[in-house]
């Protein structure tokens, strides 16, 4: 929390000459017209808000305090009001009242000489016309006050320079600011909205806040407008997630350097990039740490990404990622090219077309969906372990790429209706993706999908040397079923009319398991002996079947596994090279 404050603190005073518009609210209201008045001549207009808004200052002192100037929420509270003999002062009184508070004597009386001269009764006159001239009643007016054709805060610009020197907490006390060294009275709250210390009650607060975030006045004006300027500027998103990148610079003279460089990344048109020239980490922060590395100043700072959601004026802060090497992004996004890795959540109909652009395209949301863990993957706060691998394995060959989808057929899966979810050349990519060295997100799993095998027996061979969940008997039995199962619905096909009953079984089931697999090579038997199937590979892998269950003990097969490494040996049997005399392609 500290050094995120303290980067606030300098993104403020990088911003310094804007310390006295950092305390306008007029950014905070949502105003429509602003019926403009001259106390000289009562002359009056009612210019759209963007036409005047640099020109005006907004500030409420208090919930019953009034404006500090006579630019006011138009309503009847703006008039004095008598009942029971008893006035009830308006918002102009109010606000004249409230500018005197910040001038010296001479300018006090002429403050008055003004208030005195206004005729009311004109100008209640004038805020009626406007009022049933009103087109749309729910349109937000303000009524703003002017002598000599300027607004007060232009005429006595010294009201709010002098109001912003005593603003700060009622509280003042003994005590040291974590920021400014030298200062020994403390108290200024910033109102940062999204840290818990808002969420305290006013008497609580007012005792708790300087203590748990001692500042001074003048640090705490900083930190202020940091914040508020903050929020604004440095705004990005990744994986569609809000979030502000908080530079932490080891060097504090180096903070102006880049805060100009996160700028300028925002102003950039960079426009459509075709995903052929690179793959996206996210465009705008790959920008930035590209500058940044090109001005040498990527190993002098760390970022902090803070995840947010903002509800008006609240923000509400879901997750934090803090010491972030703009280095570790470099290479994020330098191997996630070179793999062909993409981090972007696509329709289906937009990963369509973009696939058959570039077929080669790995789409890592596919298989992590939660995107603050993937970010945290990618940026080395997190490792993925093996189990969850193969969970995220299972999901994407069963359920496609959103796992709240029910399950598809198993026939469409097992003959490539869904070409990347069955992919093992593409899920062994992103599994060398994950265990580079370089980011060593996790441990590498080795399936051999982009493996090239010339016959059956060197397939297997490999795959039960090679391939860590094929090490045990019976997640061998899932595997070699898948590519009895390949076979026979193969030959079935090819003399029943393209019909096979043994497919249509497998999409009853929807899965494989550790307690249907035995029904499943039943159904595999039957086949095979109703449709005379014979050949040279379906007797080798009956011989393997019969050696698996001949040294199979009680073992577990989980089912993401199971369904893996079923779906798996269908898929290496399919693709077996097409050489071989027909009898062992079936």
């Amino acid at each position: 929390m500290a050094d995120i404050i303290k980067t606030f603190y300098n993104y403020g005073k990088y911003f310094e000459n804007d310390l006295l518009q950092s305390f306008n609210q007029l950014g905070d209201k949502k105003i429509d017209k602003v019926l403009c008045i001259e106390l000289t001549d009562y002359s009056h207009s009612l210019p759209e808000i963007s036409q005047i808004e640099e020109r005006l200052i907004l500030y409420i002192t208090a919930s019953a305090g009034g404006n500090l100037f006579p630019f006011i929420f138009l309503s009847e509270k703006i008039f004095d009001i008598e009942t029971n003999g008893k006035v009830k002062r308006g918002g102009i009184h109010k606000a004249f009242e409230n500018m005197k508070k910040y001038l010296d004597e001479v300018k006090q009386k002429e403050v008055d000489a003004i208030y005195e001269a206004i005729d009311f009764e004109r100008l209640k006159n004038i805020v009626a016309e406007v009022e049933a001239d009103k087109s749309d009643k729910k349109a937000i007016y303000y009524i703003a006050l002017s002598y000599g054709d300027l607004f007060f805060n232009e005429k006595y610009p010294d009201i709010f320079e002098n109001m912003i020197k005593t603003k700060g907490s009622d509280v003042q006390m003994e005590g040291y600011c974590f920021i400014d060294k030298t200062a020994s009275q403390i108290g200024f709250d910033p109102g940062l909205n999204f840290c818990s210390t808002n969420e305290m009650s006013d008497a609580m607060g007012s005792r708790i806040k300087p203590k748990l975030l001692p500042m001074s006045n003048d640090a705490g004006r900083f930190v202020k407008l940091g914040f508020e300027r903050i929020f604004n500027d440095f705004a990005f998103k990744l994986f569609g997630l809000n979030y502000i990148l908080l530079p932490t610079v080891f060097n504090t003279g180096l903070y102006n350097d880049v805060f100009d460089q996160i700028n300028a990344a925002k102003k950039i048109d960079k426009g459509d990039q075709a995903l052929g020239e690179r793959v996206l980490l996210e465009e705008d922060l790959e920008e930035i740490v590209e500058e940044l590395d090109n001005k040498s100043l990527s190993n002098s700072l760390l970022f902090t990404m803070l995840f947010y959601q903002k509800n008006n004026k609240e923000i509400i802060v879901s997750h934090t990622i803090e010491d972030v090497a703009p280095s570790r992004i470099n290479s994020a996004k330098k191997l996630m090219k070179s793999y062909g890795i993409d981090a972007s959540k696509l329709s289906k109909y937009e990963k369509k077309s973009e696939r058959e652009k570039h077929p080669e395209l790995v789409y890592i949301r596919d298989y992590v969906d939660d995107r603050l863990y993937l970010a945290k993957l990618l940026f080395g706060k997190e490792r993925i372990d093996a189990d969850a691998l193969y969970r995220a394995l299972y999901h994407k060959i069963i359920f496609g790429n959103n796992i709240d989808h029910e399950k598809r057929e198993l026939s469409k899966i097992l003959n490539g209706y869904y070409r990347d979810d069955v992919d093992f050349k593409k899920h062994q990519t992103l599994l060398k993706f994950i265990a580079d060295e370089r980011l060593g997100m996790g441990d590498f799993i080795q399936l051999g999908g982009d493996m090239e095998f010339v016959s059956l027996e060197e397939l297997v061979k490999w795959k039960f040397d090679e391939v860590s969940i094929l090490q045990t008997q019976s997640q061998r039995e899932f595997y070699v079923i898948g590519m009895l199962c390949r076979l026979v619905i193969a030959w079935q096909k090819a003399n029943n009319e393209n019909n096979s009953s043994l497919e249509s079984y497998l999409n009853t089931i929807g899965t494989v398991n550790m307690l249907n697999i035995e029904g499943v090579y039943r159904k595999v038997i039957d086949g095979a002996n109703k449709y005379k199937v014979y050949g040279k590979n379906y007797d080798y892998l009956l011989t393997l079947y019969s050696e698996i269950k001949s040294l199979q003990k009680e073992e577990k097969v989980s089912n993401d596994k199971a369904n893996i490494l079923f779906v798996m040996g269908y898929t290496d049997f399919k693709n077996l090279p097409k050489s071989q005399p027909k009898e062992n392609d079936q």
